[in-house]
């Protein structure tokens, strides 16, 4: 078996290292957590688009950390009707102490007499390596916003959206099916394309 390589996420986040440690099954990486490695940091995302945030987190905690390679993802949902909103202010949509369903009421609430609804979810991942070199790595997927709330599986703004091609929200989706399908797993993906990763389905290397 090969040796796993140790990647540093940067969330506190349990429901995304969550869906990490899931799409990671049977892959030679073990993900670590900013909290798995006693970092008590806030990462205010201050750029202008996902790969700015991406890259100012992956680069804040690369500082710190020289010897780990690091992976920070910024994603949002993007409206079309909405002029692209929520987008990178997709966390802060309803205000700072608001919840996800206040962010999906908000949504719904802008949206109750459009009949335009085409969304996207897109996700940037950089991901810094030891030696400084820094990439970018793209996923995404298309849908539209539902008329209600739907599912109780996933986070975020799962259950108002409709991936392109399905009756369900993300929120009914089981976790591979949307791991299959999602903004995050698509750029994940790439990145373990990219660095020759070969899956080995049912085997795992670990996690926290």
């Amino acid at each position: 078996m090969a040796v796993p390589l140790t990647i540093l996420i940067a969330t506190h986040n349990v429901f995304k290292m969550r869906e990490f440690h899931a799409m990671a099954e049977g892959y030679p990486v073990v993900f670590k957590s900013l909290t798995d490695a006693d970092l008590n940091i806030d990462l205010d995302e201050k750029g202008s688009s996902f790969d700015e945030n991406a890259l100012y987190k992956a680069r804040t905690v690369h500082a710190l950390t020289q010897d780990m390679i690091v992976l920070a993802d910024d994603s949002g949902l993007v409206i079309d009707a909405l002029d692209g909103a929520p987008g990178i202010y997709s966390a802060r949509f309803a205000g700072i102490l608001a919840t996800d369903h206040d962010r999906m009421e908000k949504v719904l609430h802008e949206l109750k007499h459009e009949t335009r609804r085409n969304a996207a979810f897109l996700c940037s991942i950089a991901v810094i390596f030891p030696s400084g070199e820094e990439r970018l790595y793209h996923g995404e997927v298309k849908g539209t916003i539902a008329e209600n709330l739907s599912g109780a599986a996933g986070f975020g703004y799962d259950p108002i959206f409709i991936p392109e091609g399905e009756m369900r929200t993300l929120a009914e989706f089981t976790e591979d099916e949307k791991n299959a399908v999602s903004h995050r797993g698509r750029a994940l993906s790439a990145f373990f394309d990219d660095m020759g990763f070969i899956q080995r389905k049912g085997t795992r290397y670990g996690e926290t």
